[in-house]
């Protein structure tokens, strides 16, 4: 029995054996196939770079964009042109290693139907530039210096304790004289 369309039927069966005769019947119903929604199909992929020059050691992080954006079943698969030069993982972190150019590629893959799309970025590794590193400043010497703190020395907490004390001393000593004079 093979349906034909949505609806109801009735079979009804008949054997025969010399003058027996058996009869049955079956109603069946037959509903409408329903048929998933179709998955759209991938059209495009876009990347990007939050940075598209970076120093050797430096990372930045490329994005794939996919159209349309209700696709189903894509994988991203990142790829770079020289691993030498830049390092890509499974997320999109790139990692630069040496001085060049390299390109960032998105390979956008749709399920069983195995549609292809690609994009790519290129990004330059520059050299590192060299931090100064300051001079010290000079520290004076005893023959430069009359004793007295300049800015930029290191005076010990007790110097300054020391001074607090001797100042509240004399006017200890200034005040007595005023009340006895």
């Amino acid at each position: 029995v093979t349906a034909l369309k949505a609806g109801k039927a009735t079979i009804t069966a008949t054997a025969v054996q010399g003058e027996k005769k058996v009869t049955d019947s079956v109603e069946i119903e037959v509903e409408e196939e329903v048929k998933p929604e179709p998955t759209p199909e991938l059209k495009s992929v876009t990347v990007t770079a939050e940075s598209k020059k970076l120093k050797v050691g430096e990372e930045t992080t490329v994005t794939a964009k996919v159209d349309p954006t209700d696709a189903k079943d894509v994988t991203i698969i990142w790829t770079t042109s020289d691993e030498t030069v830049l390092k890509v993982d499974e997320a999109g972190k790139v990692t630069a290693l040496k001085v060049g150019k390299a390109t960032i590629t998105a390979t956008a893959v749709q399920g069983e139907k195995k549609v292809k799309v690609t994009d790519s970025v290129e990004i330059e590794v520059e050299e590192e530039t060299a931090t100064p590193t300051p001079n010290p400043d000079p520290q004076p010497t005893p023959e430069k210096n009359d004793g007295a703190v300049q800015t930029g020395d290191n005076v010990s907490p007790m110097l300054y304790a020391g001074a607090a004390m001797t100042a509240a001393a004399v006017l200890a000593l200034i005040q007595r004289k005023r009340r006895k004079g």
